[in-house]
């Protein structure tokens, strides 16, 4: 099977979904409702196509993020390193989370139960709306990837058909 490898968007999106994005006060209450828990190198802490338990905090070490394609390809994201957040979409939206999330090595991590979570954004207007900006921030860097890819490909299109013609 081919594998999509998707290291390229680190330099594009180095810091959506980055805990210091938030502001003080949605760290302090997150901090409230977080469970540190360690990780051996290879467990599983979310599977793919199920919606998300927790959101994750990196504290230390590095997750793996794999899913696969329609297609049978294999999907690799960036390897997940320390302050960066994980699952935010899935826990926020009740939606299937579309990567297996795996421990690279062993690791440190938050978690925020998915059910806390919500209930603390549905209780504080601040902390609901700093998520908001950030889930706002992360879908805007998608479109733009998205809006990017499509120019190149319509770039592609159209250089094919000059050399087509010529």
């Amino acid at each position: 099977l081919a594998a999509i490898d998707t290291r390229w968007w680190l330099a594009k999106l180095p810091r959506l979904n980055t805990f210091d994005q938030l502001t003080d006060a949605t760290r302090a209450a997150l901090a409230d409702i977080g469970q540190t828990r360690s990780w051996r190198e290879g467990d599983v802490l979310q599977h793919a196509g199920v919606p998300a338990t927790a959101l994750l905090l990196v504290q230390q070490g590095r997750l793996r993020l794999v899913a696969t394609s329609a297609s049978g390809a294999e999907v690799l994201w960036p390897v997940v390193g320390p302050g960066k957040l994980v699952c935010l979409y899935s826990v926020v939206g009740g939606v299937p989370f579309h990567y297996t999330t795996s421990a690279c090595e062993d690791c440190t991590v938050v978690h925020f139960e998915a059910g806390r979570l919500r209930a603390l954004m549905e209780c504080d207007a601040p902390v609901a709306c700093d998520i908001a900006r950030l889930l706002a921030k992360r879908f805007w860097g998608l479109m733009d990837e998205r809006v990017e890819g499509h120019q190149a490909s319509v770039a592609y299109r159209v250089y094919t058909a000059l050399q087509y013609m010529a």
